[in-house]
């Protein structure tokens, strides 16, 4: 399979951490129901990254379990995306509650 990481954000630029933690919204039993790539943060720091097709559903499972983190931030993208998006980040930002790590792009 041959690896390409496409453009990260509709304007074409890639989110750094800093843009991520200074977007991000306290976490409250809201969201908004698109797919996309979250990200978990935990005072200043991306704990988590994940995918979904329905970003709101799946950050309040992540509310119930042993996940801390008091913020979110989230890119809508297209689903075809989700898999390569969130590869990226996870490589990225190495986040403590992503163990496992997506192979390398080749």
């Amino acid at each position: 399979m041959t690896w390409w990481w496409p453009n990260t954000e509709e304007d074409g630029k890639e989110y750094s951490i800093d843009d991520i933690v200074e977007k991000s919204a306290p976490y409250i039993h809201s969201g908004i129901g698109y797919a996309g790539i979250y990200f978990l943060i935990d005072c200043d720091e991306i704990v988590y990254v994940g995918q979904s097709h329905d970003v709101k559903s799946r950050l309040s499972t992540h509310s119930n379990s042993n996940k801390n983190f008091n913020k979110y931030y989230f890119i809508k993208c297209q689903p075809e995306e989700l898999n390569r998006l969130e590869a990226y980040y996870i490589l990225k930002f190495r986040p403590k509650y992503n163990i496992s790590l997506p192979k390398e792009p080749v």
